[in-house]
């Protein structure tokens, strides 16, 4: 783990699927991404601090999963 200071807010917690890190971080994104109304994320994006997460249960690159955190306004 990297310690980086985040920017205090409100943050919508994004889950992967479990797979290869590549492909379901990019799916994570896309899901994001194709998301049109606010309702569905808890709020507004705020575009100031989005961030993932890599924990243990991304140790094996084949079989991943990861947290996006989505800043909101």
């Amino acid at each position: 783990m990297v310690l980086k200071k985040i920017p205090a807010g409100d943050y919508a917690l994004i889950t992967s699927e479990k797979g290869p890190a590549g492909k379901v971080v990019v799916g994570a994104w896309q899901k994001v991404w194709a998301l049109e109304d606010k309702a569905q994320l808890g709020g507004t994006r705020a575009y100031k601090a989005d961030f993932e997460v890599y924990d243990s249960r991304s140790a094996d690159p084949q079989n991943s999963q990861v947290d996006l955190y989505i800043g909101l306004k």
